[in-house]
């Protein structure tokens, strides 16, 4: 008779774990049109009514939600980079023209003179915003360089 083999991990797992490097916020982060362009909807959904509350309520967050807002709309005017020829032009103006309206946007909210807010407020928007602006420039880029990439027709 053979002696029965007892493990201390199961056969099966209830959940598989999860590899940040595989999901979808690492790869929209990381500034991956598929799937910055899948969720381009969702962003707009979410940036149009927070951006009338933080407006409407004298809260901060205006920046952030400013840069996620334009995020999806580049997001959505690109959805057809791999097969319409051209977009990478598109893209790289709308590279200059959002990081220069973020520059603008953040010299105004330092320099109001009736901001209500904290520096801290100020100094967490910027930083949020930044990185949002960081995967926007990344999404931009890569873009416009598979859209280079495509055959002439």
């Amino acid at each position: 008779m053979r002696p029965q083999r007892i493990s201390a991990a199961p056969d099966h797992e209830i959940l598989p774990p999860l590899d940040f490097a595989e999901s979808m916020l690492y790869s929209i982060i990381n500034g991956e049109p598929e799937s910055i362009t899948k969720s381009a909807p969702l962003g707009m959904l979410l940036a149009f009514p927070a951006l009338f509350l933080i407006a409407r309520c004298e809260m901060p967050g205006i920046l952030s939600c400013v840069q996620i807002l334009a995020l999806s709309a580049s997001a959505a005017t690109l959805v057809e980079y791999r097969t319409e020829h051209g977009l990478w032009m598109l893209a790289a103006f709308l590279c200059v023209f959002f990081v220069a309206i973020y520059g603008l946007c953040l010299l105004g909210e330092i320099m109001d003179p009736n901001r209500g807010n904290s520096p801290l407020s100020l100094v967490v928007d910027a930083a949020i915003s930044m990185s949002v602006l960081q995967t926007h420039i990344r999404f931009l880029w890569k873009t416009a360089r598979l859209n280079c990439q495509l055959p002439r027709a």
